[in-house]
């Protein structure tokens, strides 16, 4: 086989591991790991005969998995399979510390597990619970983490920590490091509530710790886990280092945004790193059984409740002729309409939205928050368009009940959606009632201060639209997922005092992503390459560079030329202007550049165009520009 034949075997091993790197970078790693060398080095001196065999194990696997920021045992894992072959699957440390346990303490985790599954909530909820399959294993796997961390047993007539017998005791297992790391971890680390304020998905959670003021925010590696839908839930859990990173042990209690907020109350009163476990535990099977508190209407204060009344209409134009003709209804056929009438606090708000079936031309929906808006307004409605329509049903939706434990997406995906309307109003009632106190909240990242109070220190302005800005990226993120429109977040710049300008996303943390942006507010200009692309006429070879909208990752604009030499003015005017897609009415707001891009004659241009410039690590624009990148590079030999 090649290098490049086993380099695809290795990233197929280190996809299925878990290893999500592009194309490019996941190439670079192997050949660095393997010879000491980048991909295009290796290749070139595969096809002049130069390249001996790779060895094994590969000599390099440490420092080449710490400068790609991936896992050292599962990278070395990955080249091992991808070169010699699949290797036989392995258990996890928890599951061989409870085999053990099991052949030295049967009885005693015995009654462990019956003290844990009868007495942390109700028995008949408890096997409620676990007889469903998902949510079963959930708990099994924080029961053994629990076991490990807190749990003890009996021996020789005295209570013996079950952490001390698996890492200290004479009998102990002969652990191998990465074991033993990882139960040291577990055995050190408390439960805790975290409430998940971002979601980079496939690669990393944003977690802030609640009932612990002061605390910062926990930049948490997960692949698997991190969902958007995740964003506002709760998660009990053991965050772990593991190297220079920190990860959710395996044992992970999601709480849907209510119940996390009823857990979080109680917790005040937990001072204990095991009364706060047993209520974090507790608190996770019984959201299975408790009702929904009652959220009301932000300016009415009308309990909230779904209501979609269904009419048809064979007269469509009829219809939106009689809409027009009412100076309080916005909006039209094609993206709906709404009736806007102003709160008993002054604020003006949509009170029923009407919109057409995509799928039935006939048919026409009007849905109400509130069984009193539907009293009020249906009568509006009925009277205003008179025979243009023809009531069919309606449809009366309590919101919470479609979705009571949504935070487990293997458990849910499956479960009934509400309408894309009633999908809007349970998350805009649930925004209005989780940052009702979001001007005075104390937030870690603001060292504890509250927003209002960082609006008064110098600088403050800024990191608190950062902050405001995240919020916005977040709720863009989750719409999409939960296929509705994104809702406006006004009224947190409200509670502030102040006004809609354009504002600079936060981007500290492993890097950039297009949910932070919206189209044409940044584009960004990069490297195509790592190293000058061999070309048989150009003895130093080919520099790329390219110009990418941020917040849709569409790419305006690329170029090649020598490495040994810059843009020539005209070339650089022309990188800017003459756009491979239909040009912006306005120009960005800022461009991010790669450090690494070294063209004076692009930074002369842009400082004409008068366009801000922020320059970044080229490693923190991967999560936008490294699929294109990684095109680039893969289909340069057939271009030249």
């Amino acid at each position: 086989m090649s290098f490049q034949d086993i380099a695809k075997c290795v990233r197929v091993a280190a996809a299925s591991a878990g290893i999500h790197l592009t194309m490019s970078r996941m190439n670079d790693a192997i050949a660095l790991a393997c010879y000491g060398k980048k991909y295009a080095a290796v290749v070139a001196a595969e096809k002049a005969g130069k390249l001996s065999g790779i060895p094994t194990p590969p000599p390099n696997i440490a420092s080449v998995a710490r400068q790609y920021r991936v896992d050292e045992h599962v990278f070395g894992l990955s080249l091992r399979e991808g070169i010699e072959g699949r290797a036989h699957a392995a258990t996890t440390p928890v599951e061989d510390a409870m085999a053990w346990l099991l052949s030295r303490h049967r009885e005693e985790l015995h009654r462990l597990e019956q003290h844990e599954l009868l007495e942390v909530a109700d028995p008949t909820l408890v096997q409620r619970v676990l007889s469903e399959a998902g949510f079963q294993t959930m708990a099994l796997i924080g029961f053994a983490e629990w076991v490990i961390a807190e749990g003890t047993v009996l021996q020789n007539g005295r209570h013996e920590k079950v952490a001390d017998l698996l890492l200290h005791s004479t009998s102990r297992p002969a652990w191998n490091a990465r074991q033993r790391a990882y139960l040291t971890a577990v055995a050190a680390t408390p439960l805790r509530l975290y409430m998940v304020e971002s979601v980079i998905a496939g690669y990393q959670l944003t977690l802030r710790p609640v009932g612990v003021p002061g605390a910062a925010l926990l930049l948490v590696s997960e692949r698997a886990g991190s969902q958007p839908n995740l964003v506002g839930s709760f998660l009990g859990a053991r965050v772990i280092a593991h190297g220079e990173q920190l990860e959710l042990a395996g044992g992970i209690f999601p709480f849907n945004p209510l119940a996390g907020m009823r857990v979080s109350e109680e917790l005040r009163q937990s001072v204990s790193d095991g009364a706060i476990s047993r209520t974090i535990r507790s608190g996770w099977f019984q959201q299975f059984d408790q009702p929904m508190p009652k959220v009301v209407l932000a300016g009415s204060g009308e309990p909230l409740w779904l209501i979609t009344d269904t009419y048809r209409c064979p007269a469509v134009d009829v219809l939106a002729d009689r809409l027009a003709s009412d100076p309080q209804v916005e909006g039209g056929s094609d993206m709906g309409w709404s009736l806007m009438v102003p709160g008993e606090d002054g604020r003006t708000r949509s009170v029923c939205s009407i919109n057409l079936d995509e799928e039935a031309p006939e048919k026409v929906t009007v849905f109400y928050q509130s069984e009193g808006r539907a009293s009020r307004y249906r009568p509006w409605f009925e009277s205003l368009v008179g025979a243009a329509v023809t009531f069919v049903e309606r449809e009366s939706l309590d919101p919470y009940e479609a979705a009571k434990v949504p935070a487990l997406a293997a458990a849910a995906q499956h479960a009934p959606r509400p309408p894309k309307e009633a999908a809007g109003a349970i998350a805009a009632a649930m925004y209005h009632h989780l940052y009702e106190d979001f001007a005075d909240r104390s937030i870690p990242m603001f060292d504890g201060a509250t927003p209002r109070q960082m609006l008064k220190q110098p600088g403050g302005e800024g990191r608190v639209r950062e902050l405001l800005a995240l919020y916005e990226g977040n709720e863009r993120q989750l719409a999409h997922q939960e296929q509705r429109e994104a809702l406006d977040l006004d009224f947190l710049y409200e509670k502030l005092g102040l006004a809609r300008i354009a504002a600079l996303v936060m981007t500290q943390g492993p890097g950039m992503y297009p949910e932070q942006f919206a189209p044409n507010d940044a584009w960004i200009v990069f490297r195509l390459f790592d190293d000058p692309m061999p070309v048989k006429d150009v003895a130093c070879g080919v520099a790329g560079f390219g110009l990418m909208d941020a917040g849709s990752a569409c790419m305006l604009n690329f170029h090649l030329l020598p490495a040994d030499r810059d843009f020539s003015e005209i070339e650089a005017r022309s990188f800017f202007q003459s756009l491979k897609v239909t040009r912006p009415s306005r120009p960005p707001r800022r461009l991010y550049f790669g450090s690494d891009v070294g063209s004076a004659a692009l930074t002369g241009e842009v400082s004409r165009l008068n366009i801000p410039v922020v320059v970044v690590d080229p490693l923190d624009l991967d999560g936008i520009v490294g699929a294109a990148r990684e095109g680039f590079s893969d289909r340069f030999d057939a271009y030249f």
